[in-house]
């Protein structure tokens, strides 16, 4: 069972029935054994091609193993195979559990679903029996072999012509290892409700949302938009609903949080303030005019220029009311340089990005991980080839967070996270606790420093009181709502 972090189970197994095939008990007789074939698809509404495919399949010809194919039978079914299947020849119905998933939709990003071992799997899993049930994405995929137990086995011996001569006895079936997440199951359904609304109220396409404890790496909420209900995987049915989310444009089987890579925009401005204070690019406390525009003169051809309109007038600003305001020209002039000032240029700025972990899986304890886009003169030569020349215009795009410069969410929040917690970014998990199969604690998992951004708390400080007047006076101030007081950076990222 996966638990949430108060004991609350997010899955459920409980009794049922499942179809099975014997490959060495199919019946001789090739009449027969299409009649046989033709009345079980009939009644369990089977592909027929699928099962031709596991008939065929030179790992399973003559197995003793049973292979699943389908399971949480209705007991319309079971009723219909007994009396008019004979039993015996090739197929059986045996009892067998079901795994539900009561919170489907709003779990599956994280929890995943299970499903019927495949041919590619049982060379992974080659100690598991052909009727195996294992996860295939989310907690249930990393966690397989703690959550799965040992499945019982009855030992034969046969001859030559495959005739069991003696029964040498059982090996009893075990449970497998409880786990306990980081989760907060009431917290999990009021994020993916609330961000399911609002997605819906802007049309659009998807969301994705994570609640982290920047102090230990906790995660207490996940969510991936569009989602679907995982247990009509698990139950391999009905087909057409299947095929649906499998081909659907929208990829709800795609998580969002963890793997998309979007661009960050001006959620990447602290960074950018923090890196031009260690860099003694700018005090502070000088003030920028941040009115209009900057008009960059093209050193190359005369007369040519680059224009970088502001997105609103704000007057003069420092450093803390321009992370307020989320000023452009602010963060082009600290970033690129402009009117004076040197600016961090990419160099510098590549620096910064190193320093939070941006490179680097955080290794969250899911089975996939999306890759950061961190642009250079060598990533320009390959996406824009055309054009494959570094430029200010380049600089100042990074700086706001443009230029193809992209990020999974899961690291957004994890910058921001160490942002918080003084440089430090804890490693991003969802299992607390591994229990053994008597329900004892077993393996804790302790929070994890992997990365210490290595800058002066002082900076620090200025950074996190700009981030505060986000919400006071700035962009975030319809945050003032919230029953605590809290730091913010809005970001809204061009995306071409």
């Amino acid at each position: 069972i996966i638990y949430d972090r108060f004991g609350t189970p997010l899955v459920l197994n409980s009794s049922s029935f499942s179809l099975v095939m014997i490959p060495v008990d199919l019946a001789k007789s090739s009449k027969e054994k299409e009649e046989i074939l033709n009345k079980t698809i009939s009644i369990f509404n089977l592909d027929k091609e699928e099962l031709n495919s596991l008939l065929n399949d030179p790992l399973r010809i003559g197995s003793f193993d049973p292979i699943l194919i389908k399971t949480n039978l209705s007991l319309e079914e079971v009723r219909r195979f007994e009396t008019s299947v004979n039993v015996g020849l090739g197929f059986n119905i045996i009892s067998d559990y079901s795994r539900y998933y009561p919170y489907g939709d709003s779990f599956v990003h994280v929890l995943g679903y299970i499903g019927k071992i495949s041919s590619q799997e049982i060379s992974q899993y080659k100690d598991y029996p052909l009727t195996a049930m294992i996860g295939k994405d989310g907690l249930e995929a990393y966690y397989e072999r703690d959550l799965q137990g040992k499945p019982g086995k009855r030992i034969i011996e046969v001859d030559a012509a495959l005739n069991i001569k003696n029964n040498l006895g059982a090996v009893e079936p075990e449970k497998g290892q409880d786990i306990v997440t980081t989760l907060d199951k009431d917290l999990q359904e009021v994020f993916y409700n609330s961000l399911k609304e609002r997605m819906e109220q802007m049309n659009s396409k998807g969301a994705a949302g994570i609640a982290l404890n920047p102090k230990t790496g906790e995660i207490l909420s996940l969510v991936s938009l569009p989602s679907f209900d995982p247990n009509l995987f698990t139950s391999g049915f009905p087909k057409d609903k299947i095929n649906q989310y499998l081909n659907d444009e929208s990829h709800p089987l795609f998580n969002r949080a963890t793997n998309g890579v979007y661009p960050v925009g001006s959620l990447i401005k602290p960074l950018i303030a923090l890196a031009a204070l260690e860099e003694k690019v700018i005090d502070p406390n000088y003030k920028i005019l941040a009115e209009k525009e900057i008009v960059i003169e093209n050193p190359y051809h005369p007369g040519e220029s680059y224009i970088f309109k502001e997105w609103q007038n704000h007057g003069w600003v420092d450093m803390r009311k321009a992370l307020a305001v989320s000023s452009n020209i602010y963060f082009w002039t600290i970033g690129g340089g402009y009117d004076g000032i040197a600016g961090l240029g990419l160099e510098r700025i590549k620096k910064y990005w190193l320093k939070f972990g941006f490179d680097k899986a955080f290794g969250i304890d899911l089975p996939t991980e999306g890759k950061a886009i961190l642009p250079d003169a060598e990533w320009l030569k390959k996406n824009r080839p055309d054009d494959p020349y570094w430029r200010l215009g380049d600089t100042y795009n990074i700086a706001v967070g443009e230029g193809g410069f992209s990020l999974t969410p899961l690291k957004m929040v994890g910058y921001i996270s160490s942002i918080a917690n003084n440089g430090i970014l804890m490693k991003p998990h969802l299992v607390r606790e591994i229990k053994d199969i008597n329900g004892n604690p077993k393996t804790f998992v302790p929070p994890e420093k992997i990365v210490d951004v290595g800058v002066s708390l002082e900076n620090l400080g200025i950074v996190q009181e700009g981030m505060r007047e986000v919400v006071k006076s700035g962009t975030g101030i319809y945050l003032n709502d919230l029953p605590i007081e809290v730091a913010a950076k809005s970001g809204s990222p061009k995306i071409f």
